[in-house]
């Protein structure tokens, strides 16, 4: 069977999106109040609830005044990383598998979403476009999701792939994906976000994070705070291994977010201080959260 084909064939084999996580997707699109229905879906849910109650109360933090509802805990985490660890129980735990086609172990897919989740957000939400700082944070979160399904189709290829970045036979890990298999860790995500049914904008996000200029020109804004999102991560050495920074930066900071400049070094910060904010509640450090039993 080709390596696309298998490709194919391993992406029908991902489990389907539970009806938890179908009523979340509902309410991430939603603009009433999304953390209450949020809390409301994951009270529903008693797995789910454990999940969420189990992390949080890893944390030092919380040993001697265990947080028990799941109120208290999105008081404590905030409605857009409870979101984030919800959609990750709902895919399986697809986030938290080892990338080893991409020399990246167990959890880094994970942290390096969550914190192109928190800059595309910080960026959305300093834009005077109409940029969606919700949908932005939900899209980064997803953002990679096709690489849990295409580092098993890359192993044994790394050090080649490298070489013929570094050697200018291919430009960018894109490409270098495209080469080996047919296909890349974007028209993967995109494919499993259209299996599952995830509404607009999520599967454009994913489908054109590195490519903007190849959407519809309705969602190339959000597309980029995505994007400069995954550069910002990538840049504060959270990346996926060892495609970090093998990877075109495109502009549009100015025309497509009404960003100045001079305006990155406050974002940067304000991205760090939330990251380092989840680390410190999530068993010191997102990353960390795949080592709690599910």
């Amino acid at each position: 069977m080709p390596r696309k084909e298998e490709i194919i064939s391993r992406i029908r084999s991902v489990p389907p999106l539970s009806h938890t996580a179908r009523q979340i997707m509902a309410i991430v699109c939603d603009s009433g109040d999304s953390a209450g229905k949020l809390a409301r879906v994951i009270e529903t849910d008693a797995a789910l609830t454990a999940r969420v109650l189990t992390i949080v109360n890893a944390s030092e933090l919380f040993r001697i005044n265990p947080i028990t509802t799941i109120a208290a805990a999105m008081a404590v985490l905030g409605d857009k990383i409870m979101l984030g660890i919800a959609l990750d129980y709902c895919t399986d735990g697809l986030m938290h598998k080892p990338l080893d086609g991409y020399r990246a172990e167990q959890g880094k897919l994970w942290e390096h979403n969550l914190l192109t989740a928190i800059a595309a957000k910080v960026l959305a939400g300093m834009s005077p476009m109409n940029v969606n700082p919700d949908e932005a944070f939900t899209g980064g979160i997803l953002h990679d999701i096709g690489k849990s399904v295409l580092s098993e189709f890359l192993k044994g290829s790394t050090e080649d792939m490298i070489v013929e970045i570094d050697r200018g036979v291919l430009t960018d890990y894109l490409e270098v994906e495209e080469e080996k298999l047919g296909t890349n860790h974007c028209i993967i995500g995109a494919a499993m976000a259209t299996m599952w049914k995830l509404p607009s904008p999520l599967p454009e996000i994913i489908r054109y994070h590195h490519h903007r200029l190849a959407a519809e020109e309705t969602y190339r804004s959000i597309i980029y705070a995505v994007h400069l999102g995954d550069v910002i991560a990538m840049m504060k050495g959270i990346g996926t291994g060892c495609d970090s920074m093998c990877y075109h930066l495109e502009s549009g900071h100015k025309e497509l977010l009404g960003i100045r400049r001079d305006q990155f070094p406050a974002i940067m910060i304000r991205v760090d201080e939330e990251f380092q904010r989840i680390k410190a509640c999530v068993n010191g450090g997102a990353g960390n959260a795949q080592n709690i039993d599910r």
